[in-house]
């Protein structure tokens, strides 16, 4: 299967924060683990793989902008691009998969969609991963290669890598990862994150279906820095909004508070407790539960629920889902070692 980087979208889970003394306070853990987290949030967009209302074309933002080809078998030209196909769309944008004569390699391209090109905001999230990818240059990493805006609408080109996500994988596959498979990617994954970090860069996303498992090398990749955000940059999303995948969100991400590199950690926790068991802890059909079990919810112990895994490294995972930041381990280097050591 051909698999890009992020191709699978989702609207981003934003909570609005009141301004309500309590909330703003540092009791905010705490209030959210009461009853009054009703009262205090409001949740907007947190649908899954929304299609653009407006478009029902099967080109999801190029509708109206293909040229005709002269070319068999594709869906058309969009500037110097023969786009091959639709790898996937949702909420915000759409990837295809595409070729040029500027790129010798396989190649995707991800174009947001009109309701989102109008968007200011959503304007700006989609061109800061174009920013933030290009200052990243890793193996573990996927590439960016360039940015356009063609015909008005935002492109990003990104290598294409061939391979499944990990939520895909535990998905169609139906059972959890081994130990060894868990180990390797919790190391490359872990490698990213010290990449992107090194460079000041949070993920603020990290999940599942943004770690990518590549076809016959064994090599992780993680992709979708849509929510990346430097730890100088305090523009872009107000005050009052937190946007990421409230399930594989940490404690404080989730309300709101201050935020590091150790808010990345959690989700890859979170993220690798999934890939051990097939299941994420946080879940639930109500959201409103989701966050209580993220702010109050202890975890059934790793080693319990998957008894054959290295003992220390069902521990590891559970200090990187440590509701306390300061318990987790301090950054994704020490994170690095702690796995080496097993």
């Amino acid at each position: 299967m051909q698999w890009v980087g992020g191709s699978e979208f989702e609207h981003d889970a934003t909570i609005l924060r009141n301004r309500d003394p309590l909330i703003e306070s540092s009791q905010r853990l705490s209030q959210v683990k009461s009853d009054l987290l009703q009262s205090r949030f409001l949740v907007i967009g947190t649908s899954h793989s929304v299609q653009d209302p407006s478009d029902s074309s099967g080109t999801p933002g190029l509708s109206k902008k293909l040229k005709p080809s002269e070319r068999s078998g594709t869906l058309g030209r969009f500037g110097s691009f023969e786009v091959l196909r639709l790898l996937g769309s949702g909420g915000m944008g759409a990837v295809y998969e595409a070729t040029s004569s500027e790129y010798p390699q396989p190649i995707a391209i991800k174009v947001l969609l009109p309701h989102a090109s109008r968007d200011k905001q959503s304007r700006a999230r989609f061109l800061r991963e174009a920013k933030h990818l290009s200052v990243i240059d890793h193996e573990n990493v996927v590439r960016i290669l360039a940015a356009h805006e063609i015909e008005k609408t935002p492109c990003i080109v990104m290598e294409r890598v061939l391979g499944r996500s990990l939520q895909l994988t535990i998905d169609q596959d139906g059972s959890p990862l081994n130990g060894e498979s868990l180990q390797r990617i919790a190391l490359q994954t872990a490698k990213a994150l010290l990449a992107a970090h090194e460079r000041g860069i949070l993920h603020r996303d990290v999940k599942p279906a943004n770690i990518m498992l590549e076809d016959g090398t064994g090599r992780i990749r993680l992709t979708d820095f849509g929510l990346a955000k430097a730890m100088h940059d305090v523009g872009l999303t107000a005050s009052n909004a937190v946007p990421g995948t409230p399930e594989y969100m940490s404690p404080e991400q989730l309300i709101g508070n201050q935020v590091d590199f150790r808010s990345d950690l959690f989700s890859l926790g979170t993220s690798l407790y999934f890939a051990a068991t097939s299941r994420n802890p946080f879940s639930d059909n109500n959201l409103l539960q989701v966050f209580r079990n993220v702010a109050s919810l202890e975890p059934a112990s790793l080693h319990e629920v998957a008894p054959k895994l290295n003992p220390s490294l069902s521990a590891l995972v559970m200090k990187l889902m440590q509701k306390e930041i300061d318990k987790r381990p301090a950054s994704a280097a020490e994170l690095l070692n702690d796995l080496m050591s097993i």
